[in-house]
């Protein structure tokens, strides 16, 4: 935990890891995102919980057999399939002696590589210190309860004057948020007043939004299986019978935290506001899967959006038999 400060802004280029979670799901597609992030997943390990233990996340005594195993392997740092509190955080990097690195951090290092724009790394910025400070700030009050009150290089009182700092600059950069997002909107009701249809893309990452979009629109997009490549959204101008604007956005991601939405709500104002809404679903997937992406991706856009402007599109289905196809459509319907 000394090293998290550190940590918000550090790029270290070793990255030998282990990675612990619950078994599940969850921890695949973690394991998945860590290796995209190249990091090198020395060994995995899991165990069968309902629930992650308040305090150390996996059981304490497999938290501290797995922190054992991690000491011959030569690991730089200890990947959480999940959600770590800050006294979860305090408990695995101390029985594991190196930076510990959960899930939420994980996704933010993935839209941090992909930020290419200005205000795309505005987002992110905003978005890791909409993260940070009420970790540190609970983080603090672990700090002031314990005997241990000077660690962390001057304890609570750096702690104290680092949220000053962060909380200040999270002002600026939400003011400078507003005044872009402001100025967005006012170019799509500009659009939608001269006559301009808008079609927006959404989907989960890896869903074909960018292969679409190239293909409607003649671009030539990067077309990458890595996640979350398109941060910022791009629009081109495409003539059918009448002016039609074509957008592809950023994509969904299961389990995202609130604050990535707070953060991204600019970016995500483009679906919102658009005539139509191309929902794209992969069908290179199991029926679970399928399923659970789309009524994710439904309850995202269905705080904002009417259903009649939202057309669900089936992508990869060349990956399917007609049959199966035939049953995702049913499931789906």
């Amino acid at each position: 935990m000394a090293n998290l400060i550190k940590r918000v802004n550090v790029h270290i280029s070793m990255k030998r890891s282990i990675i612990i979670g619950i078994a599940g799901k969850k921890h695949d597609e973690t394991v998945t995102l860590a290796k995209d992030l190249d990091y090198e997943i020395v060994t995995s390990i899991t165990q069968n919980l309902d629930f992650p233990k308040r305090s150390t996340y996996l059981g304490k005594g497999k938290l501290a057999e797995t922190a054992d195993v991690s000491k011959g392997l030569d690991v730089n740092f200890v990947i959480v399939s999940g959600d770590l509190s800050s006294r979860q955080y305090f408990e695995v990097e101390k029985a594991f002696g190196i930076p510990a690195i959960d899930r939420p951090r994980l996704i933010l290092e993935a839209f941090e590589r992909s930020a290419a724009s200005h205000t795309a790394k505005l987002e992110v910025k905003i978005a890791r210190l909409e993260h940070e400070i009420p970790f540190l700030r609970e983080y603090a009050k672990i700090i002031t309860q314990s005997e241990r009150a000077g660690f962390y290089a001057g304890g609570r009182q750096r702690i104290d004057v680092y949220l000053n700092q962060i909380g200040r600059e999270r002002k600026r950069i939400a003011s400078e948020l507003k005044k872009r997002g402001t100025s967005k909107s006012d170019h799509r009701r500009r659009r939608r007043d001269s006559g301009f249809f808008q079609v927006s893309l959404c989907g989960f990452t890896n869903s074909g939004k960018t292969s679409l979009y190239n293909l409607m629109t003649q671009s030539k997009e990067e077309v990458s299986n890595r996640f979350f490549t398109t941060l910022e959204t791009r629009t081109s101008l495409i003539d059918q019978k009448g002016p039609i604007l074509f957008s592809d956005t950023v994509g969904f991601y299961s389990d995202l935290p609130p604050w990535v939405f707070k953060a991204f709500k600019a970016t995500l104002e483009e679906i919102y506001q658009a005539n139509e809404i191309l929902l794209l679903i992969s069908a290179d997937q199991d029926l679970d899967k399928i399923i659970e992406e789309a009524d994710m991706s439904i309850s995202i856009l269905s705080k904002k959006v009417e259903p009649e402007r939202i057309i669900p599109i089936l992508t990869k289905s060349d990956t399917k038999t007609k049959e199966e196809i035939k049953t995702i459509i049913e499931k789906l319907s």
